[in-house]
């Protein structure tokens, strides 16, 4: 047994040995060789290290911001309001005050509100990195888009412009498009934007609906959908930003198709007419899927395409609510709230990067719609229990 453990160690000596006796031969080698090494990881981490760096100044400022966004339990105070002047008070001291101060008009106040969400989305974009400009520049687009509309229905109401948007459109062109003198010129004008493409495919003599119609579907089924986020993200971000934005803007095309196959199904609308409406796949819906839920007749069959998918058991809770009252607001809420809660929560899995930029402008545009919410049903005359029952988060 020792002579065995013997020769066991001489020969481990001997490789030793002749290791030694490698690197001394070769010492130059070797130490290039773990200087390169060195060098290699150092450089991968210096870069990875700058370019999360890049975003510090974007991510410091939003969360500045975001601190003064109203807070859930300020909101549920503003369903207790008797009047839309108790929650244009209410907004003292909060980001939305400069922007309704003084308003006493429902419309006014509203636009108030998105011009808040809008300017938000430009300063993001002039803050952010460079390497950034692109995916803000495919969130802003829904800003072009909302001026497009608001400058064709001009022309056919032959009422003025109201105040637009800040957009990725300059205001040159923008003030081309407000002085074309019909439609039709506004459209040949558009159509040396990337916009063109959509336009260029309609027939010409189609709809103001259905051009609208075909520039949102263009919107989220192109220009938002996953994977040209994912894309974009994965060139402009850090970390795990293209995984994040990618199920963030999937979730939501999903949560879009859904919203629109229920209100198909409750109109009696055919499978043919609803699939124009239909986007691409999101995140959990795939085609497969798509194509069933749009083959559905009622509310129960187009909740069972749903199966292996977080929305079906959010959908089948929501229909015990829908026998109640019959309104499809109830499944359009749940889902929000379910796409609410899954931004907050991918908002505190990276600290750094577009995630947290990009997570803090969808949070804002869903606080404006909760607000708008409870505005309009103070109008209406809602009581207060029934309010609090219908704003996201309640």
């Amino acid at each position: 047994m020792r002579s065995k453990n013997t020769v066991s160690n001489v020969r481990e000596m001997g490789f030793v040995i002749e290791f030694l006796r490698f690197i001394g031969n070769n010492y130059s080698y070797v130490l290039a060789g773990m200087l390169s090494i060195v060098f290699v990881v150092t450089a991968y981490f210096a870069k990875h290290s700058l370019a999360i760096a890049s975003f510090a100044y974007a991510v410091t400022r939003v969360r500045v911001m975001s601190g003064r966004m109203l807070k859930q339990n300020k909101i549920r105070e503003l369903a207790e309001s008797y009047a839309v002047s108790d929650v244009i008070a209410a907004f003292e001291g909060s980001a939305y005050e400069p922007y309704v101060a003084g308003k006493e008009r429902l419309e006014d106040i509203e636009r108030g509100l998105a011009l808040s969400l809008a300017e938000d989305y430009q300063k993001i974009r002039k803050i952010s990195p460079k390497r950034a400009k692109p995916l803000f520049d495919l969130m802003s687009a829904r800003y072009d888009i909302e001026n497009i509309k608001e400058i064709l229905a001009s022309k056919v109401t032959k009422e003025p412009v109201k105040a637009l948007m800040p957009s990725t459109m300059s205001q040159a062109f923008l003030q081309k498009l407000i002085d074309a003198e019909t439609v039709e010129e506004a459209l040949e004008l558009l159509k040396s934007t990337h916009y063109g493409r959509i336009l260029k495919e309609l027939p010409s003599d189609a709809s103001i609906e259905k051009i609208e119609r075909s520039l949102e579907k263009y919107l989220y089924g192109e220009l938002l959908c996953a994977s040209t986020i994912e894309r974009v993200a994965k060139k402009a971000g850090v970390m795990k930003d293209s995984l994040y934005l990618k199920e963030i803007f999937g979730i939501q095309n999903d949560i879009i198709n859904i919203k629109t196959a229920l209100r198909f199904i409750r109109e009696g609308a055919g499978d043919k007419e609803m699939q124009d409406f239909l986007l691409g796949r999101g995140f959990y819906l795939t085609e497969r899927v798509l194509t069933m839920l749009s083959d559905a007749r009622d509310l129960q069959s187009a909740i069972n395409t749903l199966q292996g998918t977080p929305y079906y058991s959010i959908m089948n809770d929501a229909l015990r609510s829908y026998a109640k009252g019959n309104s499809l607001y109830v499944f359009e809420k749940a889902l929000d709230e379910f796409y609410v809660a899954r931004i907050r929560s991918i908002s505190l899995k990276q600290p750094f990067g577009l995630t947290p930029l990009v997570c803090y402008l969808l949070l804002k545009e869903h606080e404006i719609k909760s607000i708008e919410t409870i505005l309009n049903c103070i109008k209406e005359g809602l009581p207060k229990e029934k309010i609090k029952e219908l704003f996201i988060g309640a």
